[in-house]
């Protein structure tokens, strides 16, 4: 039943396919020990594992016959490597401040690590990875962290898509943004 609910729910938003990720990932950081064998995480989740597989295969194989995917700009993977960082401090603002939506974005494509906007998306994620660092030991934190940006990545152009960015690719990781809000307001009201 549950391979079944998964395979519905990764035909219908390839975001999907990172939950397998994301459960070993959970039982990783909650329940797994020293002395247990990292075999004990994957056993369970070989099948979405390779489920998952095939779904992104499929996916990439369908998109590339529908022309869905492009070259890298300047065929240049950098510059869409650049181009994300900036995306992804846009996806995160968005997430705090949700103003000026739209349901098309004219993304510039950052030709060099030196433009200030990357430059900028480079220290705030920084900044970002040294306070999960000090923080590693808060486990409900990383998990957090995980759920936000893991959902992210079938959408960050590995593979070049079509668009750069687009705030339906937040639906998901809005649930960790939720799950932040709710866990900050229940340690304050316990302090």
């Amino acid at each position: 039943l549950s391979l079944t609910a998964f395979l519905l729910a990764a035909i219908s938003k390839s975001i999907v396919i990172v939950f397998p990720f994301l459960i070993i990932f959970h039982d990783y950081i909650f329940f797994w020990k020293k002395g247990d064998g990292l075999g004990r995480l994957f056993v369970d989740k070989v099948p979405f594992l390779l489920l998952s597989a095939v779904i992104a295969g499929l996916q990439i194989l369908t998109h590339a016959a529908a022309g869905v995917i492009h070259a890298h700009p300047s065929d240049r993977p950098l510059y869409t490597f650049y181009t994300m960082l900036k995306v992804l401090i846009i996806y995160i603002k968005h997430s705090f401040f949700p103003l000026s939506l739209s349901g098309i974005y004219n993304i510039h494509v950052s030709k060099s690590i030196i433009e200030p906007s990357v430059l900028l998306s480079i220290a705030l994620l920084l900044l970002l990875a040294v306070a999960l660092y000090l923080r590693k030991s808060d486990r409900i934190l990383l998990f957090v962290a995980a759920l936000f940006f893991m959902p992210l990545l079938p959408v960050s152009n590995i593979v070049k898509i079509a668009i750069f960015m687009a705030d339906r690719y937040l639906y998901i990781p809005m649930i960790a943004f939720s799950l932040i809000i709710s866990v900050t307001l229940y340690r304050i009201s316990i302090a």
